[in-house]
């Protein structure tokens, strides 16, 4: 009998296990799979257009990957500190279109040029109660006074702080603060959420927050 058959079988269910996980990751049965929701057959379409996306400058984006929803005009209340060292302005890039659902100003079902959309973020019908998803609330209003400064360029911070890593930094997850969290420098909700949830950690974060991974891997504390 050859020795080395069972181990192989070993490599191979454990090899299985692995492409088991890896295949359940990812946008498909996420937070952000709306289509028990909104009785729909396409998960990427709430967001992305492979034909006909908007107009990014009609409708105030500055960053827009083929995009499909309306986005808000909101202009929010941002966190304020005296412990701050920069201070972050109005929403933009990524965060703007995350911020088209998640700030209860426009309608989830508002897509492919739908402006009559009735379901928001805080509805019931998203995960059982309302304001009980990702994050602990998955309508944050108007105001961001609460919550971390989003929107700002990290290197005029990290040049003024010493608890704040430089962005040459490497992440637990590869590549470097710049390259892996940063979009054009500034710091957005996709620094530490990752809207497709393809690394499948709790809240979509791109990092698991166990030992305050996440939050160590920019501030030196």
């Amino acid at each position: 009998m050859n020795r080395r058959f069972p181990t192989l079988i070993t490599l191979i269910a454990a090899t299985g296990l692995i492409v088991a996980v890896s295949v359940q990751a990812g946008i498909l049965g996420s937070s952000h799979d709306l289509q028990a929701e909104l009785g729909i057959d396409e998960v990427c379409v709430v967001c992305h257009a492979p034909h006909n996306a908007v107009d990014p400058v009609a409708h105030g984006l500055d960053y827009a990957p083929l995009w499909n929803h309306e986005a808000g005009s909101t202009v929010y209340t941002l966190y304020a500190s005296s412990t701050l060292d920069h201070t972050p302005g109005q929403p933009d890039g990524s965060t703007k279109l995350c911020l088209s659902c998640h700030d209860g100003s426009v309608a989830v079902d508002n897509y492919g040029g739908t402006t009559s959309g009735t379901i928001y973020a805080d509805d019931a019908m998203f995960d059982g109660a309302p304001g009980t998803s990702i994050g602990g609330a998955r309508d944050f209003g108007t105001s961001l006074d609460n919550d971390h400064p989003i929107s700002f360029l990290y290197d005029a911070v990290a040049a003024i702080d010493p608890e704040i890593l430089p962005s040459s930094s490497a992440t637990p997850v590869g590549g470097t603060i710049a390259t892996r969290m940063l979009v054009d420098g500034k710091v957005q909700c996709s620094s530490c959420h990752d809207v497709h949830d393809v690394d499948g950690n709790p809240h979509l974060l791109i990092i698991t927050n166990e030992g305050s991974e996440l939050c160590l891997a920019c501030h030196a504390k």
